[in-house]
């Protein structure tokens, strides 16, 4: 589920981010620190550049389940989270 999950927000169109961002919140705490470890920060990042509403929303939404009660995630956002501008954002697909 993970792995398709994270695939799901890697490649997949708008309505794909949406589901698996929405299945991300479904997930267990250690499934969501999984995902977290393995980069899904940067595409659900990439998602809030999106013109669909829909998928900057999931996106959010996936951003709060996986926050909730991890003080690891604080550390892995606090570079977009502490930003004083805009960045450049160079994103690069894990390997599955």
């Amino acid at each position: 589920m993970e792995k398709e999950i994270l695939e799901n927000l890697w490649n997949g169109d708008s309505e794909a981010q949406i589901q698996a961002a929405m299945k991300l919140g479904r997930l267990s705490n250690k499934q969501k620190h999984n995902l977290a470890e393995s980069g899904v920060m940067v595409p659900l990042v990439s998602m809030l550049h999106s013109q669909n509403y829909e998928v900057i929303e999931a996106s959010l939404c996936a951003f709060l389940s996986l926050s909730f009660g991890s003080e690891r995630l604080e550390h892995s956002l606090s570079p977009f989270l502490l930003s004083s501008g805009p960045k450049l954002l160079v994103v690069q697909k894990p390997a599955l």
